[in-house]
């Protein structure tokens, strides 16, 4: 079950996080998408920004919509819409 969900404010285009689960601070959270981020970086050869895209979708359990051909080493790792 996810334990975080993910949504977008329309209005000013920020993303917010919602903990529903748990209370977690966001100096935590975000230490967990930059040790989620090296850990893709040391077994993929992409670049390190792509992989906190890939991290936050992993993590978070969403969808990346993308159309770099670099995620393509990460199809098995994350969902993936190619556009």
């Amino acid at each position: 079950m996810n334990k975080y969900s993910f949504q977008i404010n329309y209005v000013n285009f920020k993303p917010s996080f919602t903990m529903i689960y748990q209370k977690i601070p966001r100096t935590k959270f975000f230490r967990i998408i930059t040790l989620a981020a090296a850990h893709i970086k040391a077994n993929y050869s992409i670049p390190y920004a792509d992989c906190f895209a890939a991290a936050t979708t992993k993590i978070l359990q969403g969808l990346l919509v993308t159309g770099d051909p670099e995620f393509k080493l990460l199809q098995n790792y994350i969902d993936i819409r190619w556009i």
